[in-house]
């Protein structure tokens, strides 16, 4: 299907050329395919890198000495290199996720796909960086007083996940509809706020669905 439109997909990044075969030059057929790789190599990294430096992490707390936690913004401790590497990560993920839906949009209209991208996604990519603002925010001396700024930061951080949490499973409930698969099925039309358009899903599952879906493609 994308390589009927070829023209309109935007061309995928130079520095994977290695891994385009055929080149994308050569016909619409291979650039089609070359954005699906693309897209599915810039959203798979992060299944991989995440629970890896999240082991790392783990690891390094551990072995470290003293009871004190590990600082983030320490250039000395490397806790704040792995947070580096966690949001370039984060945001090659949602740019390659960004630009599967720009390419395959238009044939799954009618399952409104944008509710559905943010219900799944913007529990996974939205959660991480408020939790680095929190973070930064503690850490600037905004909040926690004489408590560690990072202990403070997790705590908020869990209780407005736990906030959230109820909105979320809430629009869940209305982007998801199970009646959408039934033969004559017709949305419903709601007005819905933008907090009520984020669900919380699964996001390694989610993946596997769109690796699925660019292989059809």
């Amino acid at each position: 299907l994308l390589s009927k439109h070829a023209d309109n997909l935007k061309p995928p990044l130079s520095c994977l050329s290695c891994l385009y075969y055929p080149d994308p030059d050569e016909s619409d057929e291979a650039m089609a395919n070359a954005v699906i790789l693309e897209c599915q190599v810039l959203t798979l990294q992060f299944v991989f890198l995440r629970p890896i430096l999240a082991i790392t992490l783990f690891v390094l707390e551990m072995l470290k000495e003293g009871d004190e936690p590990m600082p983030t913004w320490d250039w000395r401790s490397p806790k704040l290199y792995i947070t580096l590497v966690q949001n370039i990560s984060v945001f090659c993920a949602f740019r390659g996720l960004l630009k599967f839906y720009h390419a395959v949009h238009t044939y799954i209209e009618w399952v409104e796909p944008l509710p559905k991208f943010l219900c799944i996604k913007g529990i996974v990519f939205l959660t991480f960086w408020q939790s680095m603002l929190l973070n930064v925010f503690a850490n600037a001396g905004g909040g926690g007083g004489d408590q560690d700024p990072d202990e403070w930061a997790d705590e908020i951080q869990n209780l407005l996940i736990c906030l959230e949490m109820l909105g979320f499973s809430i629009a869940h409930y209305f982007v998801f509809p199970a009646e959408e698969w039934e033969e004559g099925f017709i949305r419903r039309r709601l007005d819905m706020s933008v907090g009520d358009s984020i669900a919380f899903g699964d996001f390694v599952s989610d993946v596997k669905l769109v690796v699925n879906s660019s292989r059809s493609a």
